[in-house]
């Protein structure tokens, strides 16, 4: 495999290959500017500066892959149906700082065959959507997700994020499902059923009713007084305040009057650093339909803001090309946690 500044010392896979590729620039020689690189095939190139992530989708093809360091971004409208890795959406104990992407973005995909999967990137405004088919976004932070004026959704799939606000209000829907999720207003469809598993969600928008949910071991608020949760169905689910009325069809679900009979320190003031953890009792006593603790800690995909595959740890770079242009780059990668 071929790249045109870099060659590694040490024989790794091609996914694992970009990755480390991606952080290397961030950390020494390349004078710590953004990195994306862009894997066609047996073909990698790498791009540089605040403006890589438009010039390797721009390049991009189906079913590439476009890693990315730490650092800013601008943003472009993805229209390919790409696999785009990040370095993570918050700081962890490697000292490995998020991805950022800036500004708005649009996603627009018509190949119905591949699939779009976006993980550990903190989008910083709003992602909206238009056509999407098979897309997964896991471990990402979004400002805002909403609907363009054309939509089809199929096969949307949310897992290990943090969302400010959702509208899902496609005009042509064929399955949604929020994992392991907080959302701090969540708009649905009104013809169509979107599935939330151990999730936190509040309900906003310009209806005064949210509907058609599917709620499996999550924890509901609203927003206003003059909304409701309807014509939905509440297994195992914990509701802060009057949430589920008539029309909701609940099953083992608990009511609590405030946040604190919940959670341990948050208070319903939703942020991208709020803390979800429940307090000990209700933890330990109110369990969802699996027998595990409801909310985003619970359930199989418990939250974690850390990507699931492999980071560098530590990087070094050597001073001075060899005659034939090459670095030579020494990567020590620390195990998925």
């Amino acid at each position: 495999m071929k790249f045109d500044s870099l060659h590694l010392k040490r024989a790794l896979s091609a996914a694992l290959f970009v990755l480390l590729l991606s952080v290397v620039g961030t950390k020494n020689a390349l004078a710590q500017n953004q990195v994306a690189v862009l894997q066609h095939n047996d073909t990698i190139k790498a791009y540089y500066g605040i403006d890589a992530l438009v010039q390797a989708h721009a390049e991009a093809a189906d079913g590439d892959t476009i890693t990315l360091s730490s650092g800013n971004f601008h943003s472009c409208d993805i229209t390919k149906a790409i696999t785009l890795h990040g370095a993570g959406c918050a700081s962890d104990t490697l000292g490995i700082a998020p991805t950022y992407i800036s500004n708005n973005c649009t996603i627009n995909i018509q190949n119905q065959s591949d699939c779009l999967t976006i993980q550990g990137v903190f989008f910083q405004n709003t992602v909206s959507y238009g056509h999407l088919y098979h897309a997964d976004f896991i471990k990402c932070v979004i400002g805002a997700l909403n609907h363009s004026v054309s939509q089809h959704l199929e096969n949307l799939r949310i897992i290990n994020c943090l969302i400010g606000t959702a509208n899902i209000s496609p005009s042509i829907y064929d399955g949604v499902s929020i994992i392991n999720s907080a959302i701090g207003g969540l708009e649905s469809p009104t013809n169509y059923t979107v599935s939330l598993f151990n999730s936190y969600f509040g309900t906003y928008g310009s209806t005064s009713t949210t509907k058609n949910l599917y709620l499996y071991n999550c924890i509901v608020r609203i927003n206003y007084n003059t909304h409701q949760l309807a014509n939905s169905y509440a297994y195992n689910c914990i509701e802060i305040g009057s949430v589920f009325y008539n029309s909701v069809q609940t099953f083992n679900c608990m009511h609590a009057e405030t946040f604190s009979e919940v959670f341990e320190t948050f208070d319903g003031t939703f942020s991208f650093n709020s803390d979800f953890h429940l307090n000990e009792e209700i933890a330990n006593t109110f369990l969802g339909t699996d027998g595990r603790e409801v909310g985003i800690y619970g359930g199989a995909m418990p939250y974690a803001p850390r990507p699931t595959y492999m980071r560098p740890y530590r990087c070094g770079v050597s001073g001075n090309t060899t005659t034939d242009g090459y670095l030579n780059v020494e990567v020590e990668v620390a195990p998925d946690e």
